[in-house]
């Protein structure tokens, strides 16, 4: 770069000019000390001996020397300076885009085995990936067959990756702010995202955005896509829940009976009914087919932060901002049990896919907590601290082989579960 600079060029032709002058002081200097060798008038011994006084001319040449040799200093490190200057910033500028790039070192099985419910499981950390440096990572899920990872981060991106070999698939920026909640439609051809922004966007597999919904005057909190494929729920700030025709992008139904903002929303696995939660501490069940409220559970005194049901029972929990996990008999509305073991609220919960373990995230003060339940007896298999970041969400995948959670410092850990003996 600095050797096609017209600068660099006159510098280099200046310090050859420079070089010459040197020759010369050579010169001069051995002119001095063959003169100081020529031997003086013999003097009586009682006289000292003279000292051999250069012309004038001859001194002025020297001096006038020195200060070549200190301009030529100067000249050399003004080029050092000069080089630094612009090669600094660009060692710099590479330095952060190889950060920021987001890399995976892991390297996970390709088959996992899938936990008999009779099991006694252990959670072992197979990789954790840090992907958008300060940014928090919102909301993970896997795709259908747990071969990609979808994740929404605090950049207003959405990431999608290979599960296996850790390779980034897409980068998505078509969102304006966060992205506080992603998921995959149950066939896979679709996967949606709910921003900040108040739009929800639709992707199609390859990457390609299809459609954005429009509607909402407030964030988007959650976003859920039904089992049967139909429809893609969405809850917001605005306290009220749209449903959306999927094949087309319409909107079916408005649904608004939260007095204040809705923060999550989850399908009966026959995709008939429809929980939410929301900061006014109630939950309401909804039948998707006419848009009534069909019943109401109440935890006064609370934030409901997130909801999910079983999949192979007639079981809803919610998980609280006191940090308890409650189960409810979805049917008619009685709780069943209370888990309680987080010490701070209670961020994220999932149900494994045989429906017989819960997972649920918490984080106070900074550190995030996963939690893993037995369902049948509300008892708690393991608990895992990940001190110096919240966790956001939390997930199985399809198979109920893997866990991924997504953290405020900006990581994605993936989990494995194996029998513990």
């Amino acid at each position: 770069l600095v050797q096609h600079l017209s600068f660099h060029r006159d510098v280099t032709h200046l310090v050859k000019q420079l070089e010459k002058t040197l020759k010369k002081q050579k010169k001069a200097n051995a002119l001095f000390q063959k003169r100081k060798k020529i031997t003086p008038n013999r003097l009586s011994s009682n006289q000292p001996s003279p000292r051999y006084t250069l012309p004038s001319s001859s001194r002025k040449k020297k001096a006038s020397l020195k200060l070549n040799n200190i301009f030529i200093r100067f000249i050399l490190s003004l080029q050092k300076a000069y080089l630094l200057i612009f090669f600094i910033p660009i060692l710099l500028i590479t330095l952060a885009i190889k950060l920021l790039t987001p890399t995976l070192t892991y390297s996970i099985p390709t088959s996992l085995p899938i936990i008999s419910p009779l099991n006694t499981v252990r959670i072992t950390e197979l990789a954790q990936k840090k992907l958008f440096g300060s940014y928090g990572i919102y909301a993970v899920d896997f795709s259908a067959d747990g071969k990609k990872v979808l994740a929404g981060t605090g950049d207003s991106s959405v990431y999608l990756w290979d599960t296996f070999t850790g390779d980034i698939i897409y980068t998505l920026k078509d969102h304006t702010d966060i992205a506080w909640s992603v998921d995959f439609s149950p066939n896979g051809e679709l996967f949606a995202s709910g921003s900040q922004d108040n739009t929800i966007h639709l992707w199609g597999n390859s990457g390609e955005l299809r459609q954005t919904l429009n509607g909402h005057s407030g964030s988007i909190s959650s976003i859920v896509f039904s089992p049967d494929g139909l429809n893609l729920a969405s809850g917001s700030s605005d306290k009220t829940i749209r449903m959306w025709n999927t094949h087309d992008g319409s909107l079916t139904k408005i649904l608004s009976e939260h007095s204040s903002a809705v923060t999550d929303i989850a399908f009966s696995p026959d995709s008939n009914l429809l929980a939410s939660g929301g900061t006014d501490g109630v939950i309401h069940l909804w039948e998707v087919s006419t848009g009534k409220v069909l019943m109401t559970l109440e935890h006064t005194g609370t934030t409901i932060s997130s909801v999910g049901f079983s999949p192979k029972e007639d079981v809803l929990a919610s998980g609280n901002s006191d940090g308890t996990i409650r189960l409810w008999d979805s049917t008619n509305g009685e709780p069943i049990k209370t888990l309680d073991g987080h010490q701070g609220r209670i961020t994220s919960i999932d149900f494994s896919p045989d429906g017989e373990m819960l997972i649920s995230s918490s984080s106070i003060l900074g550190n995030g907590t996963l939690q893993l339940w037995r369902v049948s007896d509300g008892s708690l298999l393991q608990t895992l601290e990940i001190n110096s970041s919240g966790i956001y969400d939390v997930v199985f995948s399809p198979n109920g082989s893997l866990i991924a959670c997504g953290s405020a410092d900006g990581t994605v850990r993936i989990w494995g579960i194996s029998p513990q003996n």
